[in-house]
């Protein structure tokens, strides 16, 4: 008998990213002072990115690998421009501070 599934697994590693997410959020506010606007971008961007693997993981485990692809470019691809921004934010704030 199996205990763990496809889905335990992938319930238990979303729960991993989006404790890691937060860790790094409170970590990057603890050395930038990160203002509201960034809070805002680095959590949509982590969002998108835990949605984004949460759409992937459970398309492929049903079967719907061309659903699983399209999740990928749909759903990461504001994550990754939701980072870059929130990336960009930090480095001019920093570089005023400097």
């Amino acid at each position: 008998m199996d205990i763990f599934k496809g889905v335990e697994i992938m319930f238990f590693w979303l729960g991993v990213l989006s404790t890691l997410a937060v860790v790094i959020m409170v970590h990057l506010h603890k050395v930038y002072g990160l203002n509201w606007k960034t809070w805002i971008t680095s959590g949509f961007g982590a969002f998108f990115f835990v949605f984004c693997v949460a759409w992937s993981v459970s398309s492929v485990l049903e079967g719907e690998p061309q659903a699983a692809a399209l999740g990928l470019v749909f759903f990461g691809s504001p994550a990754i421009v939701l980072f870059l921004i929130t990336r960009r934010m930090i480095l001019k704030k920093s570089n005023k501070n400097s």
